[in-house]
């Protein structure tokens, strides 16, 4: 396998984890969040920053998780009365927020130019090494991550979220506190989001704001959909399979010989078309939701 594919690979990996954290939040409660963005950043600034401060890169792993936890529950306070499209933008806004402190915080961020240098997970592997234990913590990431979000979702707790986002008047009136459960999704979810951004950060060995533009949150959105929103295995699915249509525009800028100062537009040209089309001819994604009857437990 050429380090090529092993680099594709592991970014679908760390994308799938923040698709699969989204879909617990708009697939299962039904919290339009569209700035799931910010709390990947979170995981990854958590990592650089730490290396910054003379910490290991695996310090800032739980450090970013935790921070970006209680992000997501402060939001998830915030935005407790307001109404799916006014949380959308809100959490549009506050991301975009976010993206601007780090722009002007340069003193603890690095500024518009980020922060950069060794942030491997594994500081005593180089070349291949480095890149296959990169692979296998990025997969097991992954693992983790859906089978954390598969068993929330198949408890009490999942069923509950999927009740208050068909019928939020129903779960009030069976005595569930909504604004609670909602506070914990957007907490779980962002941690999880934020481990998926360590990850990534790590690998890359940078991070900067603009690399927490609103197109990260929409590239989610559109793994989410074309996966299946709703089902988790179609979260991973659709993460995979837009990662490589976005490395396979490359080829194509080639074969088309379009400049490479347009590859960029490109590659955005055919996700979108192709969400799109996912909307308008299969709108439940490539694994549809199934609702099943299981025993479920506190």
């Amino acid at each position: 396998m050429s380090d090529f594919i092993v680099h594709v690979l592991i970014i679908a990996a760390t994308y799938g984890i923040a698709a699969v954290s989204l879909n617990l939040q708009i697939g299962v409660a039904g919290l339009m969040n569209f700035g799931q963005i910010a709390f990947f950043g979170i995981g990854g600034y958590a990592v650089a920053m730490a290396v910054r401060a003379g910490l290991p890169p695996l310090a800032g792993i739980p450090l970013g998780v935790l921070v970006a936890a209680l992000a997501g529950a402060l939001v998830g306070r915030l935005g407790r009365n307001l109404k799916a499209e006014y949380w959308a933008i809100a959490t549009l806004g506050i991301a975009e927020i976010f993206r601007t402190v780090l722009i002007n915080e340069g003193w603890a961020t690095g500024g518009a130019g980020g922060i950069g240098g060794d942030l491997s997970l594994f500081p005593g592997l180089s070349g291949k090494s480095a890149i296959w234990a990169m692979l296998g913590v990025a997969v097991i990431g992954l693992a983790l991550s859906f089978l954390v979000m598969r068993d929330l979702t198949e408890r009490q707790f999942g069923r509950i979220l999927r009740l208050t986002r068909e019928q939020p008047d129903l779960a009030i009136s069976f005595g569930h506190d909504i604004v609670r459960y909602k506070v914990k999704a957007m907490a779980m979810a962002a941690g999880v989001a934020a481990f998926g951004g360590s990850l990534a950060t790590s690998y890359i060995a940078y991070i900067s704001p603009g690399d927490l533009v609103a197109f990260g949150t929409f590239l989610l959105w559109t793994m989410v959909i074309i996966g299946g929103i709703g089902n988790h295995r179609g979260a991973v699915l659709g993460a995979f399979a837009v990662q490589f249509i976005f490395v396979g525009a490359l080829f194509l800028k080639d074969g088309l010989g379009i400049p490479s100062e347009l590859a960029g537009a490109l590659r955005m040209l055919i996700v979108g078309v192709l969400l799109l089309a996912f909307l308008m001819i299969r709108p439940a994604g490539l694994v549809p939701e199934r609702l099943r009857k299981i025993n479920a437990e506190d």
